[in-house]
């Protein structure tokens, strides 16, 4: 046990930043080949060395201060210290300084799935490089390097167009099927048999997937909405499922688990093309069977009394458009050219939209031009640094697109060029993850590019391409885990890019 005077000497000497500074100095020199053979000659080789190793070395102090010292280190410089000496690779290997380390690192780019408490040092250490090592890849594949590759096993013909959904941290992937059923794969085992989360309800089907994580959850935990449509296009169910993970005796998550919530009808007439969940709110979009119509619903799913229930309609001014709730009371749109801000409250309520879908266009409140382009695709609702943008693709540029609350509702949309894309096709689909964003042009290679919500200064890294046979139906990007996931007609492939 320490004593109480040792221990304010050590936290007085952790206040000083040179502290930091002679560790980082004394793992150079000591992993530096010259300075261990001809270390004497050098007047600051021979100061460090007794800073460490002398009478009144840093090495000499207890574990407890040492630990507490090696905890300020980035992680580069601990994987240098571990090639010093034994007493130090064991320190750089502990529990405190590892939960230091994936502590400091936000959720978005490293996602626990238990509280960082039950995890050992070992399992914190490899969940970051892995990380890092999906940096490098990247840069690997930048030079030209083919990621690693596999297969989803299963037959392609049951899987459901598009509803397939990476949770994020990239372990655990949801895959819809045609019979109604969602089945589910755990990505880090090694042994990875097909098992199901919620089971089926018949055959053909066409189903969409939407997911929301409960970041209020100490463990992994999220809500599912599922909706149903007979392909003949007759009307269809919609569902929202609790699903849960399962711990195990370590308690670390082992398995999931789904209860439901919710179940009702859904008035379609046409083809449901996107679902998304936000809180208590569910937006579908419907194209019309009978006429060159798009129309987005918004359904407040806890509080639907049966049959028949009351929905808000929104409804572009012309042709379609892709349609993200920015918060719970406003929609985000985008289309030719024009981002619009439109408040749920405005939209009319409507028990049914009838045979011919004969409902006024929408009145936004806020209408800004980016360009001048006719075909945009734009990306899910992305929360980065406590405000909510959106990623869009617009030719070959990407945009970042962030609406700004300024109070009493008022808001104002900054855009934004992010980067430019190779010359290619009309982009079909854009998914992003960290700072990293992947998008796919038809019959192209996918391309997969770093980039900075900053402007673009028109310098920015070299983007990094993987090559795909056939036309995609969905695409998937986690880079927390260096996965790339495809749909296309013979299945789904995962690319990993921390190879």
């Amino acid at each position: 046990m320490l004593d109480e005077p040792l221990i304010l000497a050590g936290l007085t000497l952790l206040a000083a930043e040179p502290l930091v500074q002679l560790v980082r100095t004394f793992t150079m020199l000591m992993t530096h080949h010259t300075f261990r053979t001809v270390h004497i000659y050098s007047r600051r080789a021979r100061c460090v060395w007794r800073q460490f190793v002398g009478e009144d070395g840093l090495l000499l102090l207890p574990e407890e201060l040492l630990i507490e010292v090696v905890k300020n280190l980035e992680w580069h410089d601990l994987l240098s210290l571990r090639q010093t000496c034994r007493r130090l690779r064991l320190v750089s290997k502990s529990l405190p300084v590892w939960q230091n380390v994936v502590g400091r690192e936000p959720r978005e780019t490293l996602r626990l799935e238990c509280p960082i408490q039950v995890y050992t040092a070992k399992q914190l250490e490899y969940m970051f490089l892995r990380r890092q090592k999906a940096e490098t890849g990247y840069q690997r594949m930048v030079q030209g390097a083919a990621p690693n590759k596999r297969s989803i096993s299963g037959n392609c013909e049951d899987l459901a167009e598009g509803a397939v959904h990476l949770v994020h941290g990239g372990r655990w992937l949801l895959i819809a099927t045609r019979c109604g059923s969602l089945l589910y794969h755990d990505l880090d085992s090694q042994d990875d048999p097909t098992r199901t989360l919620i089971p089926g309800r018949g055959s053909d089907y066409a189903v969409g997937l939407a997911v929301e994580m409960d970041h209020t959850s100490p463990n992994l935990s999220f809500k599912v909405a599922l909706n149903f449509q007979k392909t003949n296009g007759s009307n269809g169910v919609i569902e929202v499922w609790q699903v849960d993970l399962v711990l195990g005796d370590n308690m670390q998550g082992v398995d999931l688990r789904a209860e439901r919530l919710t179940s009702f009808g859904q008035e379609v007439n046409g083809r449901s093309v996107m679902l998304a969940l936000l809180g208590e709110q569910l937006v579908t979009t419907v194209h019309h069977t009978r006429h060159p119509i798009t129309y987005t619903s918004l359904i407040s799913w806890r509080s639907v009394p049966g049959p028949k229930y009351t929905k808000r309609v929104y409804r572009p001014k012309r042709g379609s458009c892709s349609v993200r709730l920015l918060n719970a009371d406003i929609l985000l749109s985008v289309f030719n050219g024009l981002v619009t801000l439109t408040s749920r409250l405005s939209l009319p309520e409507v028990i049914s939209l009838g045979p011919h879908g004969e409902l006024p266009p929408s009145e936004p409140f806020l209408t800004i031009p980016f360009d001048d382009a006719r075909h945009e695709t734009l990306s899910e609702r992305i929360v980065f640094q406590d405000s909510v943008r959106f990623l869009v693709s617009v030719g070959t540029a990407i945009y970042g697109i962030i609406p700004r609350d300024q109070g009493d509702s008022q808001y104002v949309i900054e855009t934004v060029k992010l980067s430019d894309l190779p010359e290619m096709p009309h982009p079909t689909m854009i998914s992003r993850s960290g700072d990293y964003y992947a998008v796919w042009p038809t019959w192209q290679p996918l391309v997969l590019q770093q980039f900075s919500w900053a402007a673009s200064n028109g310098i920015q890294p070299p983007a990094a391409q993987i090559d795909v046979i056939g036309n995609p139906a969905f695409q998937l990007l986690d880079i927390i885990s260096g996965r790339v996931l495809v749909e296309d007609e013979r299945g789904i492939t995962i690319f990993d890019v921390a190879f």
